[in-house]
């Protein structure tokens, strides 16, 4: 008998893709609650993620940077598709979509820091 998560499985799709379970939601509830509790702060009424984050900005600079690239990466989409649905796509001549992929790939891989 084949498990549900098993390769070769035809029982049945397993979890919905992108979604999360139970647990992980309680999580993020929790911590979101936690973050978003109001505390006295250097500049008035703040939160207490905001209040870490200044104070991380303040004492670790180079933490806090290094913690809002990892943050924007892992919230950034894995992929961008743009297809047939785009109207911009769809006007542009095989040409010109060869052009903006060379343009793409020509760019560095690493964005400026400014």
């Amino acid at each position: 008998m084949k498990f549900k998560f098993e390769p070769g499985n035809d029982l049945g799709t397993g979890r919905p893709k992108y979604s999360r379970n139970w647990i992980t939601k309680k999580q993020i509830q929790v911590f979101i609650d936690h973050a978003s509790e109001p505390v006295k702060g250097r500049n008035g009424e703040t939160t207490k993620l905001r209040e870490a984050l200044e104070t991380l900005w303040r004492q670790r600079p180079e933490t806090y940077v290094a913690m809002q690239a990892k943050v924007a990466t892992a919230l950034a989409p894995k992929e961008l598709l743009v297809g047939a649905a785009d109207p911009v796509v769809e006007e542009l001549s095989d040409e010109q979509l060869a052009d903006v992929i060379a343009t793409l790939r020509s760019q560095p891989d690493e964005p400026a820091v400014h």
